[in-house]
């Protein structure tokens, strides 16, 4: 499915849950119990925590990646990341081009949704595979910015024109910033795999029963699981508003 970028969420009332503290799974690369399903569950728990305990710092270094790509000396911080893209699309536009955005997350989302061990997007079943799913969602998550000419007075955003038919640019902040929200794109996507999973797995941890050594650990993972869809939700959003930002910038949509 092509679309506009269009990846805004409701917004979150009052403050950001307590980070609980890490859980022995968090701990610990395995933590077996003897039961093989239980088992399967806390590891699932342990990709979970991986995902969401890291995805501030991947969240950060997407955009140190881009601002090395843009310069030298670009600050890596989103306003100073998205004010730079501004100007080199000013810049482009003042050369009688302007850029559109084609965006495509549909193959992206169904591999997060459906899993595909290929991509090591397993559905959090292998702790090991969490780094490895969001570079492999990345390159499924298709992100160009197409060029077209405009006159000096065009607006660059009201134009009916099917995107596929224009070039990719080849503009270095244009590439640069497509790989960018690409990897925004996955991270949000992966984010929002571990709210939907939680709930269940919750419940399904709930209804185990285990030996009196794991039962701090059962414990501790249930309280995880409880917060852990709101905190994935608020730095989905932070995650959002960068791909919008960068995005918008590039299409000179935001001024």
């Amino acid at each position: 499915m092509l679309t506009v970028l269009s990846l805004a969420l409701a917004a979150l009332g009052g403050c950001g849950p307590k980070r609980p503290n890490a859980t022995r799974v968090a701990r610990a690369l395995e933590v077996t119990t003897g039961d093989r399903e239980l088992d399967r569950d806390l590891a699932r728990l342990r990709s979970m925590q991986i995902t969401v305990n890291e995805s501030e710092r991947e969240y950060l270094e997407i955009l140190a990646a881009l601002a090395t790509r843009l310069s030298p000396t670009q600050d890596a911080e989103l306003a100073a990341l998205s004010n730079a893209v501004r100007r080199a699309a000013d810049e482009l536009h003042g050369r009688g081009k302007a850029l559109m955005l084609e965006l495509d997350v549909s193959g992206a989302e169904a591999v997060a949704r459906d899993g595909d061990a290929r991509t090591g997007c397993d559905q959090f079943a292998q702790p090991a595979n969490v780094h490895r799913c969001q570079g492999e969602l990345s390159t499924i998550v298709r992100v160009v910015f197409h060029e077209r000419a405009v006159s000096s007075a065009e607006d660059a955003q009201e134009v009916d024109v099917e995107v596929r038919s224009l070039p990719a640019s080849s503009e270095a902040f244009a590439t640069a910033t497509a790989t960018a929200v690409a990897e925004l794109a996955a991270l949000r996507i992966r984010l929002g795999a571990v709210s939907e999973a939680a709930e269940p797995l919750r419940d399904r941890l709930r209804a185990a029963r285990t030996a009196p050594r794991f039962e701090r650990e059962l414990r501790e993972a249930i309280e995880f699981l409880e917060g852990v869809a709101a905190r994935a939700r608020v730095t989905r959003r932070q995650v959002t508003t960068a791909a919008e930002s960068l995005a918008n910038s590039a299409q000179r949509a935001a001024r």
